[in-house]
């Protein structure tokens, strides 16, 4: 997902690691207030539901095989690979 004034997250090789640690956040809170605090619930679960979730996923694998895509393949020993940075 592109947000506005955040640039490509394609370009950058953690741009998600923010995005997932606060859904993980986010979801985890919601688990504690389900029971708790319907109203509150509702409300946040408006905004961070499974819908989100499987559009943050899907934007995601669709940037890393963008990622992958674009690397050189190499071979050793005749089997190709894909050679990446950690």
């Amino acid at each position: 997902m592109k947000r506005a004034g955040r640039g490509d997250r394609d370009d950058s090789p953690k741009g998600y690691d923010y995005q997932w640690k606060m859904l993980l956040n986010e979801l985890h809170a919601q688990m504690k207030m389900e029971h708790k605090d319907i109203t509150g619930f509702a409300e946040r679960n408006r905004w961070f539901n499974r819908d989100v979730v499987l559009a943050i996923a899907s934007d995601y694998v669709n940037a890393l095989k963008k990622h992958v895509g674009n690397l050189e393949t190499r071979k050793r020993r005749s089997s190709p690979y894909k050679y990446t940075r950690p």
